[in-house]
């Protein structure tokens, strides 16, 4: 996602902090822990929801009587990180909060603030390994190919008949670029034919470039699930900061600016 380039850091942050919660069906939804990383001009922060108090019943052993208390249920947050110098958020993907919830959710939110952003959202998500491969340059991929059911196409033949050869239900294979340039797939390698059985539901693909996971199937990097405490909230950041800022240099090189 982009933001508008009327979006200075200070106003920004201001905005982000200042904002309440805001109702959607049960849950309410809210900005949080939001912080300014000076050295590397990002802004973190958490979206996230979470229930109403709600009262509950319980027994009390001691007085011998039921009592009625109020609880908060667990919340749901994805962390967020915002290059301020070319606008652009990157944030993290959950079971509860997709892409499209996470967007909308903060659009509520920011025009809730009344901070004039403009939103540009766009995805790498679902874009194929072989098309990644052209616009990258990749240095390690890790394919997982299964049996395709029926047989499977001539595009793919390589990798079936090796399954065949061997009685395997599955294969996984590992790919490691020279040290100049990276991995290439022209046609009749094994490599284009795992692309063209991850489109078709038969393979998964994970790909590094300089040692960073940028690319898996069906979820790019750009919808990596992070499981590190808070407390490694900078370093998460910062890694996220450079993958967003090669994410937007790679799409600047494909459209030639």
């Amino acid at each position: 996602m982009s933001l508008g380039d009327n979006a200075p850091a200070d106003s920004l942050i201001n905005a982000l902090r200042s904002i309440e919660p805001i109702p959607s069906y049960n849950y309410r939804w809210v900005i949080a822990d939001v912080e300014y990383l000076k050295d590397s001009n990002i802004i973190v922060g958490r979206l996230g929801k979470y229930k109403e108090e709600k009262a509950e019943v319980i027994y009390d052993e001691s007085e011998k009587t039921f009592k009625e208390i109020s609880v908060l249920d667990s919340a749901t947050v994805a962390l967020f990180v915002i290059d301020v110098d070319p606008h652009l958020i990157a944030f993290q993907v959950t079971s509860q909060i997709k892409p499209e919830v996470f967007v909308n959710r903060f659009k509520e939110l920011m025009e809730k603030s009344r901070q004039s952003i403009e939103f540009t959202v766009f995805t790498e998500e679902g874009m194929g390994f072989l098309k990644f491969l052209e616009s990258s340059i990749v240095t390690k991929a890790t394919v997982h190919i299964i049996h395709p059911n029926p047989a499977g196409k001539d595009l793919y033949r390589g990798w079936t008949r090796e399954l065949d050869n061997t009685n395997s239900e599955s294969i996984r294979s590992d790919y490691t670029g020279k040290s100049k340039g990276g991995l290439t797939a022209s046609e009749d390698t094994l490599l284009r034919q795992a692309g063209y059985m991850e489109s078709d539901g038969y393979a998964e693909i994970a790909a590094e470039v300089d040692g960073v996971l940028e690319y898996q199937t069906k979820k790019h990097i750009k919808t990596v699930i992070l499981t590190s405490p808070l407390s490694e909230i900078r370093e998460i950041a910062e890694l996220i900061a450079k993958t967003v800022r090669r994410i937007t240099d790679r799409r600047r090189r494909s459209i030639g600016e």
